[in-house]
């Protein structure tokens, strides 16, 4: 059996030293724990902000692609004969309008902070554009002369370049808001690496030293 020899006058005992290494190399892996627990929070907190403004950008890819479809369906009832060949396409910008409107609603309901009230501006010219556009069916159904009226005043095109001005300042801040947090989830891996890593060599110094420490009292 080893005998651990006791410790000069005004020391610790080689017993308390050995003690204490055992409860140190016992702590680390709850250190370990610990930090990591930490880090999958900070993680997880910005893996979350990453997914929102990754359904930001999906949500605008979606009203761009509405907003466009409107305006093709716009020129294709402009160029109809009459109101039975323009029926296709109002019945098609009616379910356009629609989605246009469940589309805003769902990105007010998840808009980053940063950019809420660019995303409720956004809502407010969905509105307009819906309204403006909306005049386009009255008149397909009377005469294609007084639609392309319609679809060419000064008005419809003052609200779509508002709606447009609007997605490009979204579209700029969501990409902005998309490269800051995909940094922060790399950082936060990096962090957590360096952490465990360092954890490991201190271990195994302590571990090694342990190791001296007992053949030395040998």
């Amino acid at each position: 059996m080893l005998r651990l020899p006791s410790a000069r006058p005004g020391g610790y005992s080689l017993k308390t030293r050995l003690y204490t290494l055992i409860v140190f190399l016992g702590l680390l892996p709850l250190l370990a724990a610990a930090i990591g627990l930490v880090a999958i929070q900070y993680s997880q907190r910005d893996g979350a902000a990453l997914d929102r403004a990754a359904r930001g950008a999906i949500h605008l890819e979606r009203v761009n692609a509405l907003v466009n479809g409107v305006v093709m369906d716009s020129r294709a009832i402009d160029t109809s004969p009459d109101s039975n060949a323009a029926a296709p396409f109002v019945q098609n910008m009616m379910r356009q309008f629609a989605e246009l409107q469940q589309v805003a609603d769902a990105w007010k309901a998840d808009a980053i902070a940063s950019q809420q009230s660019n995303v409720e501006d956004l809502a407010d010219r969905i509105d307009q554009f819906v309204r403006f556009r909306t005049e386009l069916l009255r008149p397909a159904n009377e005469s294609t002369a007084a639609t392309h009226a319609t679809a060419e005043n000064d008005a419809s095109r003052w609200v779509g370049t508002l709606l447009n001005n609007t997605l490009h300042t979204l579209a700029r801040g969501y990409e902005q808001e998309i490269t800051r947090a995909r940094a922060r989830v790399e950082a936060d891996q990096r962090y957590l690496l360096e952490i465990l890593w360092a954890l490991a060599v201190l271990g195994a110094a302590a571990l090694g030293g342990g190791l001296l420490f007992v053949k030395a009292v040998c």
